[in-house]
C-alpha cells in the first residue's frame, strides 16, 4: 500500500480494512493518515468518499470507540467538500442519541449546515445554542466563525460586525489558532479596503504557526482582496506564493485559476490562456457557486474574443445551475455577463431579457448597482471598467482542524 497507487491497489485497500475490522478493529485509525496522504497524492475528491466510506462503514458501529477517527472523517469530507457525504456521518452520529450533549458535533453541524446553503437555518440554530455555550472559548469561537456567512447570506451584516467586535475587543480570542481564520473571514462582510490588512496579519500569523494550508487559503483570499483594488501585479505574485503553500494538500485548484484567470481579464488579456485556466479549474469545481462563476467568467471571454455559440451554451448551462444557488449578488453578475454577450452578438430581445434580471437584483450586487447608480468608491469605477464583470473567489466556510470537546 505504502509503494504503490491507491488506484492500483484498490483490492489492497479493501482487505487491509477487512482485516482490521477482524482482528484490530480499535486500531483502524491507524490506517487513517495513509487513506489521507493518498486522496492527497492519486485520488480525486469526487472518488474519495468511496475509500472514506469504507472506513466509516467497518467504524461507525462503534462510535464510542471510535469517536476521534469519525469526528476526523467529518474534517476531511469538509475539508474536501463533500459537503452531503460528511452530513450523512453526522447525521448518523446525531441520531444515534450517544452524543446528544457534544458540543463539537454542534459546531461541525453549523459548519455542514452553512456549506449547504441552510443558512436561516444556521441563524436559528446558533441563536439557539448561545445561552448554553462560553462564546470566549474555543468552541465558542469557532461556532461564531461558523457562522458568519450565513448571517452575511441572510443580510444580517450587523450580526457580522458583532462578532467582530467582540472577537477584536477581547484578547482571550487572540489565544486560538482559529483567531488568523477571524482575520481571514473578515473578507465576508468588510469592504475590500478594510478586509486587506487582516488578510495579510492572518497570512503572517498561519506562517508563524507553519500551518501551510491555511496559509494558502488565506494568501488566496488576500490576493484577491489585492485584485479588487486594482493591484494585480501583487495579487498574482501572491496567488503563486499561494500555490506553493498548497502543495501536496487536498484542496481544490479552481479557485487559484479563476482568480489567475480573472486578473489576466482585467489585465486585457484574453487569449487561450485564460480559458485553458478556466477549463482546468471545472475539473475541481463542485460548489454551484464556483461552477456559476467559472460560468461568468467564460461568458466574458466569449464577449471578447466572439465566441457567441460556446455564450449561449454557458447560458443554457447556467439557467440549470442557478437554480441551485441561492445567492442573489452570483445571479446578478450571470445575468449581466449574459445580457451583455448576448447584446454584442445582436439578439438584443432576448439580451434586454437578461439585462432586465440583472437590474431586478441590483441591491444584491454593489457593482451591477453601481453600474446602474453611477460609482461611489474608486474600488467601485475599477470593478466597472469592462463592458462585463468577473468574480473574485475567496473562502467563505470556516474550518475545524483538530478541536476535542
Amino acid at each position: 500500500m505504502e509503494s504503490s497507487n491507491i488506484n492500483e491497489s484498490n483490492e489492497a485497500w479493501i482487505r487491509l480494512l477487512y482485516l482490521y475490522s477482524k482482528v484490530e478493529p480499535f486500531e483502524i485509525k491507524k490506517l487513517l493518515p495513509q487513506l489521507e496522504n493518498q486522496i492527497i497524492i492519486s485520488i480525486s475528491p469526487e472518488d474519495s468518499w468511496d475509500y472514506i466510506k469504507q472506513l466509516y462503514d467497518i467504524i461507525k458501529d462503534d462510535i464510542a470507540q471510535n469517536k476521534e477517527v469519525l469526528f476526523r472523517l467529518l474534517e476531511i469530507c469538509y475539508k474536501l467538500e463533500l459537503y452531503a457525504n460528511g452530513y450523512e456521518i453526522l447525521c448518523y452520529l446525531e441520531n444515534s442519541g450517544q452524543l446528544s450533549e457534544s458540543k463539537l458535533l454542534l459546531l461541525h453541524k453549523l459548519s455542514y449546515l452553512s456549506a449547504l446553503d441552510q443558512h436561516e437555518i444556521v441563524v436559528e440554530l446558533f441563536e439557539s445554542i448561545k445561552p448554553k455555550i462560553s462564546l470566549e472559548s474555543r468552541i465558542g469561537l469557532n461556532m461564531m466563525l461558523a457562522c458568519l456567512s450565513s448571517y452575511r447570506y441572510t443580510g444580517q451584516i450587523s450580526e457580522c460586525l458583532k462578532i467582530h467586535n467582540k472577537i477584536l475587543t477581547n484578547s482571550i480570542y487572540k489565544s486560538y489558532d482559529e483567531y488568523a481564520i477571524f482575520l481571514r473571514l473578515t473578507n465576508i462582510y468588510l469592504p475590500n479596503k478594510k478586509a486587506l490588512k487582516y488578510a495579510k496579519q492572518s497570512v503572517e500569523l498561519f506562517a508563524k504557526q507553519n500551518n501551510m494550508y491555511q496559509k494558502g487559503k488565506s494568501q488566496i483570499t488576500y490576493a484577491k482582496l489585492l485584485a479588487g483594488l486594482g493591484k494585480n501585479k501583487r495579487a498574482l505574485n501572491i496567488l503563486r506564493q499561494a500555490e506553493e503553500s498548497l502543495e501536496n494538500h487536498p484542496i481544490r485548484g479552481n479557485i487559484l485559476w479563476i482568480d489567475e484567470a480573472d486578473i489576466l481579464m482585467d489585465q486585457g488579456i484574453h487569449d487561450d490562456q485564460v480559458w485553458d485556466l478556466l477549463q482546468k479549474s471545472e475539473f475541481t469545481a463542485v460548489i454551484p457557486y464556483d461552477k456559476l462563476a467559472i460560468i461568468i467568467v467564460k461568458l466574458a471571454w466569449c464577449y471578447e474574443n466572439n465566441q457567441f455559440a460556446k455564450a449561449k451554451l454557458l447560458i443554457e448551462r447556467g439557467e440549470n445551475i442557478i437554480t441551485l444557488e441561492p445567492d442573489h449578488h452570483i445571479h446578478a453578475l450571470f445575468y449581466y455577463n449574459a445580457y451583455a454577450v448576448l447584446n454584442k452578438s445582436g439578439e438584443i430581445n432576448r439580451s434586454q431579457i437578461y439585462y432586465n434580471k440583472a437590474y431586478a437584483l441590483k441591491e444584491y450586487s454593489r457593482y451591477i448597482k453601481a453600474r446602474i447608480d453611477r460609482p461611489k468608491t474608486r474600488e467601485e469605477k475599477n470593478r466597472i471598467k469592462h463592458p462585463w464583470y468577473i468574480i473574485y473567489l475567496s473562502f467563505w466556510n470556516h474550518d475545524i482542524e483538530n478541536i476535542s470537546e
